[in-house]
């Protein structure tokens, strides 16, 4: 509704909801001062004089939410008042709908916040389990440092890391599972599983194969009937054997970065994920590397290299992400950490986070001499041998 008072204080200008509202007459209003229509109704229009013809605070609010009661009935307009060179505008909304419905969206939307207050709850809780699940790494050898970078995008993620000591190294795995959130962090839960049973209880520790047992379970564990689901995962697994200096490597749409000397050597996963994948045989291969002193490894997610932000708002890519890592790459590993940490928060800004971010590094130190190595083995089995007989 809208109304227009000239500068003598009279209406120029009324229009049709503004007279159904009030209930008058056209005729009986333009060239009339709001004086002359209080005659009969005084209080609805006595916000609107006082606006008018008063210097008040009522002149000073840019909207204003009154009641009103016409004809016994109970209503809500919403008032913005402007003033146009030397004449004023009131322009009214009815808001009586919403006015009416108040208790209830208020009633609703306290019952809204209490499930979400317990959803977070439950969900900080989850949290807390999916991080008992995650291995310590913090000291995996006297001749390896390493940092891990894991930024869930929700709570819970549907990245994480796994890790086995070795009494000749370590096998380290990175896992994305399809999805983020609780979905990804029910997955990270089985595969967690899957892993400990493959790994830990088979006794498996070839890349490869490690790769082709777990497709088959997950294809397994999520085929029920004539329901398949069609989730997976990306994975790199890493086995280290710090007496032969090699780094044995097979990934499904994973890779493996190795910086020596300011040179990037990539191994390269296969194109393939784990799980669900129609019409297709799948294959991963395995490959070597000759581990040195001083090469850093670097595997995760795609999660960085997918964040959108920078100037332009375009993903970071994988060109960029390699780019920062060579600038920081002759920093102790303690403070690449922090570097890159900060690099991706930089570069997301105040962009959301489009996925669980995870980044691994590793590097090699003053790796020992493999004949100390056997020749402490056979000690050993002479020893027991000994003992035996």
């Amino acid at each position: 509704m809208y109304i227009r008072i000239n500068q003598s204080g009279r209406i120029a200008e009324i229009n049709a909801p503004f007279l159904a509202f009030f209930d008058l007459n056209y005729r009986d209003c333009i060239g009339k001062t709001l004086s002359d229509l209080m005659i009969n109704k005084t209080k609805p229009l006595s916000l609107l004089k006082r606006f008018f013809f008063t210097s008040n605070i009522d002149i000073l609010f840019k909207t204003k939410i009154v009641e009103y009661t016409i004809k016994g009935i109970q209503n809500w307009v919403e008032w913005s008042m402007i003033q146009v060179g030397e004449e004023f505008v009131a322009l009214g909304k009815n808001v009586t709908c919403i006015k009416k419905f108040e208790p209830l969206i208020e009633k609703q939307n306290k019952i809204l916040n209490n499930h979400i207050k317990n959803m977070i709850a439950s969900l900080e809780y989850a949290k807390n389990i999916q991080g008992a699940l995650l291995p310590d790494v913090t000291h995996i050898s006297e001749n390896i440092s390493q940092f891990i970078i894991y930024e869930p995008k929700d709570i819970v993620s549907g990245d994480f890391y796994w890790f086995l000591s070795e009494p000749d190294g370590f096998i380290i795995i990175s896992i994305d599972c399809t999805g983020h959130g609780v979905p990804g962090a029910l997955m990270t839960v089985m595969v967690n599983m899957l892993l400990d049973e493959i790994i830990k209880e088979y006794g498996i520790r070839n890349p490869q194969q490690i790769l082709e047992l777990l497709d088959k379970k997950i294809q397994q564990s999520l085929s029920k009937g004539d329901i398949t689901l069609a989730d997976g995962l990306d994975i790199g697994v890493c086995r280290f054997n710090l007496y032969t200096h090699k780094l044995t490597f097979s990934g499904a749409f994973q890779n493996v970065l190795i910086f020596r000397d300011g040179q990037c050597h990539k191994l390269h996963g296969g194109r393939f994920p784990i799980g669900f994948y129609e019409n297709f045989i799948k294959s991963w291969a395995t490959e070597f590397f000759d581990l040195k002193f001083g090469d850093r490894i670097y595997m995760g997610s795609d999660g960085l290299a997918d964040q959108f932000g920078g100037e332009r708002s375009k993903k970071l890519g994988t060109k960029k992400l390699v780019a920062a890592i060579k600038d920081s790459v002759k920093l102790s590993m303690k403070d690449q950490h922090v570097y890159l940490y900060k690099f991706f928060k930089d570069w997301k800004g105040e962009e959301e986070q489009v996925d669980d971010v995870t980044l691994i590094g590793i590097e090699v130190g003053v790796l020992p001499e493999f004949l100390s190595y056997s020749q402490e083995n056979n000690r050993q089995e002479r020893q027991q041998l000994s003992l035996q007989s």
